[in-house]
């Protein structure tokens, strides 16, 4: 499928890969090919326990004293799919498709997020007529379910200090720092009790969703909060199950709920769907809110005093951007998304934290653990990151903005973002790190949009190989 694109064999490992299941927690198979192909070069290679790889080249001929440079990506993907796909992310491979200067996925995320980085890397690897350091080139695993494959690495190999972080998702970007956060788990084992009723299934769709990190202060819906306003409203009803999202670092698309009502009560949904086109007319003009009516049944239905306190603790729950950055102008500081719901035999809910600041998000966190106590809600943190702080005197920042502009006669755009990267675990690894993450352009990320620019895959590539060749 991708044989005619440029650079040939940056496309030709993508689809190799995208032919690989790695998903997270599902990386042995593309870290076994990664390692596989370096033993076919006879290049030096570690794999540890979690499947992080780290492969290094030493210096082309003439680059001998010129110190190393550490390339690094993830080989995980998130794992999403239209509605109504069939596909299995555990053993079926991606379906590629290319539409002028894209390249997407079938009904389901791409990947690109980070197969592109992990392509660059071994096209690089592959070829010797190349000039270059010391290559030390990391493969992590589980970046996006808490960048645990990053705080597992053994970074002992590494002779560098140099990090080019392949990661970011618009070209021209020079990403130079990143928020710390966290994910919390919020849970209660309930009883149910049986109730006889109209069943009704009523259905927030049609929201974009999105990046919880990058995209959170776009005013983009989130469906659990939504369908949490929508119930209660309703008021007087009995809950059976409550489902949405299936990701906390993705700003919920769809969210479904069953529930026992009287239909003569429903009219505030219409009244609930207008006023949410309204609200979100720019960011999620296509957003729906609708119920069918199946009819009487016998079911089982959450106790009145777990369903109250529910759908209180949902809609009082911080989601969105709490605080701007103190550091830079447009930038969010510090943020929750309410990502995952699912109530049915339990209550299950887990929100993703961000911030620049540590006593922020120890405060956020403070509150939520205040609120979910209130309801005897048990909270487990997991995926805790620490930021990744702008670096004043960066030698490679410098050096990488002096490359950029006479390459395309322009200033790269610096920035710092609110997304989790590995850069900051690294950075505690890694003494005296210096370290810039790049990227070609790519949309939708996270989503069954997502789609990548072959135009900027190939500028973006040409650039890494004249920082490896300038440095």
């Amino acid at each position: 499928m991708l044989e005619n694109l440029k650079p040939y064999n940056v496309w030709k490992y993508f689809e190799k890969l995208c032919s690989i299941p790695h998903g997270s927690y599902n990386e042995k198979g593309i870290s076994d090919y990664v390692v596989q192909f370096a033993k076919e070069r006879n290049l030096e290679v570690y794999q540890d326990e979690v499947y992080n790889v780290i492969i290094i080249k030493e210096a082309s001929q003439g680059y001998e004293d010129k110190k190393p440079i550490i390339l690094q990506g993830h080989m995980d993907m998130v794992c999403e799919k239209a509605p109504g796909s069939d596909f299995d992310f555990e053993k079926d491979s991606l379906i590629l498709e290319v539409n002028g200067d894209y390249v997407s996925a079938k009904d389901t995320t791409l990947g690109g997020d980070d197969g592109i980085a992990v392509a660059m890397e071994l096209a690089i690897l592959d070829d010797d007529t190349l000039q270059h350091p010391r290559l030390e080139c990391i493969f992590t695993v589980s970046e996006e379910v808490g960048l645990d494959g990053a705080k597992a690495l053994d970074t002992t190999p590494l002779k560098g200090n140099y990090l080019i972080n392949i990661d970011s998702e618009e070209e021209g970007y020079f990403t130079v720092g990143c928020a710390g956060g966290c994910r919390v788990d919020i849970s209660k084992e309930i009883k149910k009790v049986n109730k006889t009723g109209n069943l009704v299934k009523i259905k927030v769709d049609g929201l974009k969703g999105g990046h919880s990190g990058v995209e959170i202060n776009k005013n983009l819906g989130n469906a659990n909060k939504i369908m949490a306003d929508v119930l209660k409203m309703i008021k007087d009803f009995d809950l059976i199950s409550l489902k949405g999202g299936s990701k906390d670092n993705a700003i919920t698309r769809v969210c479904e709920a069953a529930i026992i009502v009287d239909p003569l009560k429903l009219s505030c949904i219409e009244a609930c769907n207008a006023y949410y086109k309204e609200l979100y007319k720019l960011s999620d003009p296509d957003i729906n809110i609708t119920y069918e009516v199946v009819g009487l049944k016998d079911v089982q239905v959450l106790n009145a005093f777990d369903k109250d306190e529910l759908i209180w603790f949902m809609t009082n729950l911080s989601n969105g951007v709490m605080k701007m950055s103190k550091n830079i102008k447009g930038l969010p500081g510090t943020s929750s998304n309410l990502g995952v719901v699912n109530v049915d035999e339990s209550i299950k809910l887990t929100t993703s934290l961000r911030s620049e600041s540590i006593k922020d998000k120890e405060t956020l966190l403070k509150a939520i653990k205040h609120m979910a106590a209130l309801c005897n809600y048990t909270v487990n943190v997991r995926g805790d990151y620490p930021a990744w702080e702008y670096k004043e005197d960066s030698i490679l920042r410098e050096k990488m903005k002096e490359i950029y502009v006479s390459m395309y006669g322009k200033e790269p755009i610096v920035m710092s973002i609110h997304a989790g990267l590995e850069c900051g675990i690294l950075s505690s690894k890694i003494e005296n790190m210096d370290a810039v993450s790049i990227g070609p352009d790519m949309f939708d990320i996270h989503t069954y949009a997502e789609r990548i620019s072959i135009s900027s895959v190939e500028r973006v590539y040409t650039f890494v190989l004249e920082v490896l060749k300038s440095l």
